[in-house]
């Protein structure tokens, strides 16, 4: 009995996850869109109602390389965008009641029936809500590698000791094996010192080609901080 008890609630609880990722809050992680119309755009992929005309992304692509030039960045991909036909169901995808949200791991956009009837009736702006939600679709889109030292030299400020080189090199290499990162899409940065080991590294370990090519999808930010002329000497 024991058996068909546990049996029956591991079904359950199956059929419950299944449930989220087609109708519920694992919906925007879900590989399937049930409901949906779609229609693509070079830079785009809109899904809505099937009445709905899409007048106002017309000039979605436009917008989307306004984006990444404000940025210096580039999408990896089309940006997916959701036009739920009710607020309800907005909710239960997003779990939120705002205008527009942008949910996490893949980056998807979703808008809810009170923005698309108040951009609709000229309310708010739609370019300008879209840019914005976008700037926050970009971020998703990227990964950010931040490197700080593990000598506490003062409170909030910490260096790296001797092996800083090797160990960045090192945190590198890690996320290489764990994601799929185009390595001719890299920026390395950083504040102050860390700028200037930024410029050091990209000249030993990378290619011109490696930190100039537009649209990374990595972001190395190295926090040196050091404090005095000694450390930057070190550097080199």
């Amino acid at each position: 009995m024991k058996k068909i008890i546990s049996i029956a609630a591991g079904f359950i609880i199956l059929l419950f996850i299944v449930y989220l990722f087609l109708f519920g809050r694992l919906f925007p992680f879900s590989p399937l869109s049930l409901g949906f119309e779609k229609t693509e755009f070079d830079r785009a992929v809109v899904y809505h109602d099937k009445n709905d005309t899409l007048a106002e992304f017309s000039d979605i692509d436009s917008l989307i390389q306004i984006v990444e030039t404000t940025h210096r960045l580039s999408f990896r991909d089309k940006v997916d965008i959701f036009l739920p036909a009710t607020d309800r169901r907005y909710r239960r995808y997003t779990g939120t009641g705002a205008r527009f949200v942008v949910q996490p791991l893949y980056g998807r956009l979703f808008i809810s029936e009170r923005a698309q009837q108040d951009y609709r009736a000229d309310k708010i702006h739609f370019n300008v809500y879209m840019k914005h939600e976008l700037s926050h679709t970009l971020q998703i889109h990227f990964i950010v590698a931040y490197f700080q030292g593990g000598e506490r030299v003062a409170t909030g400020a910490r260096r790296f000791t001797r092996d800083r080189q090797q160990r960045v090199m090192q945190g590198y290499e890690q996320i290489l094996q764990q994601y799929p990162v185009d390595t001719s899409r890299i920026i390395l940065g950083g504040p102050s010192a860390g700028g200037y080991r930024s410029m050091v590294l990209c000249k030993k370990k990378f290619s011109r080609k490696e930190i100039l090519d537009s649209g990374p999808n990595l972001i190395i930010f190295i926090d040196i901080r050091t404090l005095n002329p000694e450390s930057y000497r070190a550097l080199s």
